[in-house]
């Protein structure tokens, strides 16, 4: 079959409908351009609040990967750590700063969520090889990529070693006071506030 020439008029069509494709294109590409700028600005705005927490917050938080390597961490732990800025930490582990046992238990913890997907929440006591013991109530949690495969574990530990001297001074006051009281060679008793027994 012979391909015959087109008409001006289906070569007009053709061209209408070239134009009417190009606007929607055009309109498509706009579109497009408005929700990519969208989604930047609304990135931005969850980096400057990430940044922003992990400036910030007393706490401390930290990202690790499968390893029990530090990936990130924040400038409160930084500080804790003895280092000038949070990068510094990236590739070392917890037996980097802390007694080996300590940061056995930590690399075990890590290990067990990474295997179950569990998170652990406890309190812990820190113990360091360079000063004093501290205590922290600490949340650890899988680290997931956008697949949900688990790339690691993350965490916020609050210091809470004050409460527990606190605690542990009232624990001895108690038990000093239950001592005396069960040795005490003359007779005792308790009265109420209004000083009766």
């Amino acid at each position: 079959m012979a391909n015959h020439p087109k008409t001006y008029e289906e070569l007009l069509k053709e061209l209408e409908d070239l134009k009417l494709e190009n606007e929607s294109l055009k309109a498509q590409y706009k579109k497009d351009i408005a929700e990519s700028k969208q989604m930047e600005k609304t990135l931005n705005f969850e980096q400057y609040l990430m940044l922003d927490l992990m400036n910030n917050i007393p706490d401390h938080i930290y990202f690790k990967d499968c390893e029990s390597r530090f990936i990130r961490i924040n400038n409160a732990m930084a500080q804790s750590f003895g280092l000038s800025d949070p990068g510094q930490v990236v590739g070392k582990t917890d037996y980097d700063f802390f007694t080996y046992e300590h940061a056995q238990q930590a690399y075990e913890d890590e290990q067990e969520i990474i295997r179950t997907r569990q998170p652990i929440i406890k309190e812990e006591k820190e113990t360091w090889t360079d000063r004093p013991d501290t205590w922290v109530s600490t949340s650890k949690m899988p680290l997931y990529d956008k697949d949900e495969k688990i790339i690691g574990t993350f965490g916020v530990s609050v210091n809470i070693t004050e409460h527990k001297q606190a605690e542990e001074a009232l624990q001895r006051s108690e038990l000093r006071f239950r001592t005396l009281y069960e040795n005490a060679k003359i007779g005792l008793y308790r009265t109420n506030p209004a000083g009766t027994i």
